[in-house]
């Protein structure tokens, strides 16, 4: 059924004439007419009888006046809901993040996205890997310098910089003896980086390293070098809060390297109300926070 012609019938019946439906609904009487003639066709019965000086209902008119107003209330109320739905997050959130940055940031994270938006869930998955968002049904992942994938869209969020940490004795012996190769815990995917060129304070200087461990994740290294293996060179959100309460000392930034978060989505046109609620935090919460402030808050 055409749903125009229905409304234009309906404002006919309602006003009982073409003349008063041409005047409220600001159509005019020609497209009404021609309107209710095609309801009637495809319908394939009278729906109203026609006099030189009145306009009345069939009973078949009369029926379809009943239950095509309810249709359209009904079709209102649901486009109504659509809207408010469109418009105020809500359903489960389904997301995939890096062990790192879960370790020191999603429990405050989504602790604080929940109390402002409550009608979300959120369903976190914990994960390095890049995953098919449509494959593996997830709203949003959590990258850190993502590679361009085609068919995502994204922000970045968060930048951080890797610094080279130690115990305050492993700090102690390279400020005595700053040309020894200090034993080092390397991530499995830098093995063959045998030194570091820092920046401390206005020097630059390398640091050379030797391998006593290779070690997958930056939480298991931060780990190691916390229970005085050797020194690391990790993202510095990832220790802030040892270095400032002491446990472990800083001996430079790495030259040249800088870190990125972003949060990535599907590049459609009208993303769900929770996905575009949720980049939208995301981005303010980091905003004009520092990695000291939000890790140390989170330790």
């Amino acid at each position: 059924m055409d749903l125009s012609a229905l409304t234009d019938f309906l404002l006919v019946a309602q006003h009982g004439g073409f003349s008063s439906a041409a005047r409220e609904g600001l159509r005019s009487k020609a497209t009404l007419s021609r309107q209710v003639a095609r309801l009637e066709e495809e319908l394939g019965v009278r729906l109203l009888e026609r006099g030189p000086n009145h306009l009345r209902l069939t009973d078949k008119g009369l029926a379809l006046q009943l239950r095509g107003q309810a249709l359209l209330s009904q079709l209102e109320d649901f486009e109504d809901g659509i809207r408010r739905s469109a418009d105020h997050p809500e359903g489960v959130l389904r997301l995939s993040v890096p062990q790192l940055f879960a370790n020191r940031f999603l429990g405050d994270l989504a602790t604080a996205f929940r109390a402002k938006f409550p009608d979300v869930v959120i369903d976190a998955h914990i994960g390095d890997d890049f995953l098919d968002l449509v494959g593996e049904r997830m709203d949003l992942v959590i990258r850190v310098n993502p590679r361009s994938v085609h068919g995502l869209v994204g922000r970045c969020f968060f930048r951080d910089r890797r610094v080279v940490v130690g115990t305050p004795a492993l700090h102690a012996r390279y400020m005595d003896k700053p040309d020894d190769r200090l034993p080092s815990v390397l991530l499995s995917a830098f093995r063959e980086q045998d030194s570091w060129l820092v920046q401390a304070g206005k020097d630059q200087r390398w640091i050379n390293t030797r391998p006593v461990m290779y070690l997958p994740t930056f939480p298991v290294v931060r780990a190691a070098a916390l229970a005085g293996a050797g020194i690391a060179a990790v993202p510095r959100s990832a220790v802030e809060y040892e270095l400032t309460h002491q446990q472990l000392s800083l001996l430079g930034e790495v030259v040249g390297e800088e870190t990125q978060i972003w949060i990535l989505h599907t590049a459609r046109r009208l993303p769900p109300a929770r996905v575009s609620a949720f980049v939208e935090f995301v981005c303010s919460y980091f905003d004009g926070h520092s990695a000291a402030k939000t890790a140390a808050r989170s330790a």
